[in-house]
Protein backbone atom coordinates (compact mmCIF):
# COMPACT_ATOMS: atom_id res chain seq x y z
CA UNK A 1 0.00 0.00 0.00
CA UNK A 2 1.02 3.64 0.04
CA UNK A 3 0.85 6.63 -2.27
CA UNK A 4 -1.01 8.65 0.35
CA UNK A 5 -0.39 12.36 0.68
CA UNK A 6 0.78 13.88 3.96
CA UNK A 7 1.24 17.54 4.88
CA UNK A 8 3.80 19.27 7.09
CA UNK A 9 3.22 22.94 7.91
CA UNK A 10 6.43 24.61 9.10
CA UNK A 11 5.48 27.23 11.66
CA UNK A 12 8.05 27.04 14.46
CA UNK A 13 9.84 30.34 13.79
CA UNK A 14 9.89 33.22 16.26
CA UNK A 15 8.78 35.97 13.80
CA UNK A 16 11.71 38.18 14.84
CA UNK A 17 11.70 40.26 11.66
CA UNK A 18 7.93 40.74 11.84
CA UNK A 19 8.01 41.82 15.47
CA UNK A 20 5.17 39.63 16.78
CA UNK A 21 3.56 36.24 16.22
CA UNK A 22 2.64 36.59 12.56
CA UNK A 23 1.19 33.12 12.05
CA UNK A 24 -1.70 33.75 14.43
CA UNK A 25 -2.49 37.20 13.06
CA UNK A 26 -6.13 37.27 11.89
CA UNK A 27 -6.88 38.39 8.34
CA UNK A 28 -10.40 38.20 6.93
CA UNK A 29 -11.65 35.80 9.58
CA UNK A 30 -8.78 33.31 9.62
CA UNK A 31 -5.31 33.14 11.13
CA UNK A 32 -2.40 33.36 8.68
CA UNK A 33 -1.41 29.76 9.41
CA UNK A 34 -5.00 28.60 8.74
CA UNK A 35 -4.98 30.37 5.38
CA UNK A 36 -1.68 28.62 4.54
CA UNK A 37 -3.32 25.21 4.18
CA UNK A 38 -6.80 26.36 3.09
CA UNK A 39 -6.40 25.74 -0.66
CA UNK A 40 -4.23 22.67 -0.09
CA UNK A 41 -6.98 20.97 1.91
CA UNK A 42 -9.53 21.84 -0.79
CA UNK A 43 -7.50 20.12 -3.53
CA UNK A 44 -5.60 17.29 -1.82
CA UNK A 45 -6.92 14.56 0.45
CA UNK A 46 -4.25 14.19 3.13
CA UNK A 47 -3.84 11.09 5.26
CA UNK A 48 -1.93 12.89 8.03
CA UNK A 49 -1.26 16.58 8.70
CA UNK A 50 1.44 17.81 11.08
CA UNK A 51 1.48 21.42 12.25
CA UNK A 52 4.96 22.24 13.59
CA UNK A 53 4.84 25.14 16.06
CA UNK A 54 7.19 27.01 18.33
CA UNK A 55 7.33 25.06 21.63
CA UNK A 56 6.26 28.22 23.49
CA UNK A 57 3.01 28.19 21.49
CA UNK A 58 2.18 24.64 22.58
CA UNK A 59 1.63 25.86 26.12
CA UNK A 60 -1.35 28.01 25.12
CA UNK A 61 -4.71 26.51 26.03
CA UNK A 62 -6.54 26.98 22.74
CA UNK A 63 -3.87 25.47 20.45
CA UNK A 64 -5.27 21.93 20.52
CA UNK A 65 -8.75 23.32 19.85
CA UNK A 66 -7.58 25.31 16.80
CA UNK A 67 -5.82 22.29 15.29
CA UNK A 68 -7.95 19.49 16.74
CA UNK A 69 -7.94 17.48 13.50
CA UNK A 70 -4.17 17.67 13.05
CA UNK A 71 -1.01 16.39 14.72
CA UNK A 72 0.59 19.23 16.68
CA UNK A 73 4.37 19.02 16.92
CA UNK A 74 6.94 21.10 18.76
CA UNK A 75 9.62 22.63 16.57
CA UNK A 76 13.30 23.41 17.02
CA UNK A 77 15.49 26.48 16.57
CA UNK A 78 16.50 25.27 13.10
CA UNK A 79 13.93 24.88 10.35
CA UNK A 80 15.35 21.58 9.08
CA UNK A 81 15.02 19.99 12.51
CA UNK A 82 11.48 21.32 12.90
CA UNK A 83 10.39 19.78 9.60
CA UNK A 84 12.13 16.55 10.60
CA UNK A 85 10.00 16.47 13.77
CA UNK A 86 6.93 16.83 11.58
CA UNK A 87 8.17 14.05 9.33
CA UNK A 88 8.57 11.71 12.29
CA UNK A 89 5.05 12.58 13.43
CA UNK A 90 3.42 11.63 10.13
CA UNK A 91 5.64 8.54 9.58
CA UNK A 92 4.83 8.14 5.87
CA UNK A 93 5.33 4.94 3.94
CA UNK A 94 8.25 5.09 1.53
CA UNK A 95 6.04 5.33 -1.54
CA UNK A 96 3.85 8.08 -0.05
CA UNK A 97 4.10 11.76 -0.96
CA UNK A 98 5.01 14.48 1.53
CA UNK A 99 3.94 18.10 1.01
CA UNK A 100 5.96 20.66 2.99
CA UNK A 101 4.70 24.22 3.24
CA UNK A 102 5.57 27.42 5.09
CA UNK A 103 2.91 28.48 7.57
CA UNK A 104 3.78 32.08 6.67
CA UNK A 105 2.59 31.68 3.04
CA UNK A 106 -1.17 32.26 3.37
CA UNK A 107 -2.16 32.13 -0.28
CA UNK A 108 -1.23 29.23 -2.55
CA UNK A 109 -2.96 29.57 -5.93
CA UNK A 110 -4.94 26.50 -6.96
CA UNK A 111 -3.20 26.43 -10.33
CA UNK A 112 0.17 26.11 -8.60
CA UNK A 113 -1.07 23.17 -6.50
CA UNK A 114 -2.52 21.42 -9.57
CA UNK A 115 0.78 21.84 -11.44
CA UNK A 116 2.71 20.35 -8.51
CA UNK A 117 0.37 17.35 -8.43
CA UNK A 118 0.70 16.84 -12.16
CA UNK A 119 4.50 16.82 -12.09
CA UNK A 120 5.02 14.67 -8.98
CA UNK A 121 3.39 11.74 -10.81
CA UNK A 122 6.59 11.37 -12.83
CA UNK A 123 9.20 13.02 -10.57
CA UNK A 124 10.91 12.36 -7.23
CA UNK A 125 10.45 15.92 -6.02
CA UNK A 126 8.86 19.12 -7.32
CA UNK A 127 9.27 22.71 -6.12
CA UNK A 128 7.90 26.08 -7.33
CA UNK A 129 10.37 28.82 -8.27
CA UNK A 130 10.24 32.38 -9.58
CA UNK A 131 13.01 34.14 -11.52
CA UNK A 132 15.19 36.77 -9.86
CA UNK A 133 14.32 40.07 -11.53
CA UNK A 134 16.53 42.54 -9.68
CA UNK A 135 20.26 42.99 -10.14
CA UNK A 136 22.21 40.94 -7.59
CA UNK A 137 25.38 42.28 -5.97
CA UNK A 138 27.92 40.50 -3.80
CA UNK A 139 29.26 42.81 -1.08
CA UNK A 140 32.41 43.03 1.03
CA UNK A 141 32.35 45.31 4.07
CA UNK A 142 29.30 47.15 2.66
CA UNK A 143 31.03 47.86 -0.67
CA UNK A 144 30.12 46.30 -4.00
CA UNK A 145 32.45 43.39 -4.74
CA UNK A 146 30.89 42.08 -7.94
CA UNK A 147 27.65 41.57 -9.80
CA UNK A 148 26.15 38.08 -9.93
CA UNK A 149 24.57 36.94 -13.19
CA UNK A 150 20.89 36.46 -12.47
CA UNK A 151 19.88 34.40 -15.51
CA UNK A 152 20.21 31.11 -13.62
CA UNK A 153 19.05 32.41 -10.22
CA UNK A 154 15.56 31.72 -8.86
CA UNK A 155 13.63 32.33 -5.67
CA UNK A 156 12.27 29.12 -4.15
CA UNK A 157 8.72 28.86 -2.77
CA UNK A 158 6.62 26.29 -0.98
CA UNK A 159 4.60 24.05 -1.06
CA UNK A 160 7.14 21.47 -2.14
CA UNK A 161 6.22 17.84 -2.82
CA UNK A 162 8.56 14.87 -2.41
CA UNK A 163 8.44 11.11 -2.52
CA UNK A 164 8.96 10.02 1.07
CA UNK A 165 11.57 7.39 0.22
CA UNK A 166 14.15 10.05 -0.59
CA UNK A 167 13.41 12.03 2.55
CA UNK A 168 14.07 8.83 4.53
CA UNK A 169 17.34 8.35 2.63
CA UNK A 170 18.48 11.89 3.48
CA UNK A 171 17.41 11.80 7.11
CA UNK A 172 19.37 8.56 7.58
CA UNK A 173 22.56 10.51 6.83
CA UNK A 174 24.49 12.08 9.75
CA UNK A 175 22.45 14.99 11.12
CA UNK A 176 25.28 17.50 10.68
CA UNK A 177 24.90 17.08 6.92
CA UNK A 178 21.34 18.44 6.82
CA UNK A 179 20.42 20.22 10.07
CA UNK A 180 21.28 23.70 8.74
CA UNK A 181 19.41 23.45 5.44
CA UNK A 182 16.80 26.10 4.71
CA UNK A 183 14.54 24.07 2.45
CA UNK A 184 13.94 20.36 1.94
CA UNK A 185 14.92 20.26 -1.73
CA UNK A 186 18.49 20.68 -0.46
CA UNK A 187 18.20 17.18 0.97
CA UNK A 188 17.88 15.95 -2.62
CA UNK A 189 20.97 17.96 -3.59
CA UNK A 190 22.93 16.05 -0.93
CA UNK A 191 21.63 12.77 -2.37
CA UNK A 192 22.30 13.99 -5.92
CA UNK A 193 18.67 13.23 -6.79
CA UNK A 194 17.11 15.63 -9.33
CA UNK A 195 14.25 17.91 -8.26
CA UNK A 196 11.87 19.25 -10.92
CA UNK A 197 10.90 22.93 -10.82
CA UNK A 198 7.65 24.53 -11.90
CA UNK A 199 6.67 28.16 -12.25
CA UNK A 200 5.81 29.68 -8.89
CA UNK A 201 3.46 32.58 -8.31
CA UNK A 202 4.04 36.22 -7.30
CA UNK A 203 0.87 35.87 -5.19
CA UNK A 204 2.50 33.15 -3.08
CA UNK A 205 3.98 35.72 -0.71
CA UNK A 206 5.80 34.76 2.47
CA UNK A 207 4.78 37.04 5.33
CA UNK A 208 8.13 38.31 6.62
CA UNK A 209 7.84 42.04 7.30
CA UNK A 210 4.91 44.08 8.60
CA UNK A 211 4.60 45.80 5.23
CA UNK A 212 3.81 42.43 3.60
CA UNK A 213 0.46 42.26 5.38
CA UNK A 214 -1.01 45.00 3.16
CA UNK A 215 -0.34 42.94 0.02
CA UNK A 216 -1.65 39.78 1.64
CA UNK A 217 -4.91 41.47 2.66
CA UNK A 218 -5.46 42.41 -0.98
CA UNK A 219 -4.72 38.88 -2.21
CA UNK A 220 -6.85 36.89 0.23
Amino acid sequence: MGNNFHLIIAGAGESKRFGKDKLFLRVKGKRIIEWSFYNLLNLIKFDKIAIVLNPKKLKERNISKIFEKFIIVGGEEKRALSVYNGFLAISPKKNDFVVIHDGARPYVPKKLIKNLLKEIKKEKGVIPVTPVKETIKKLKNNYVYKTIKRESLFFVQTPQIFKAKFLYDAYNLPQEKWENLTDESQLFEILKVPVKTIEGSPLNIKLTFKEDIFLIKDIL
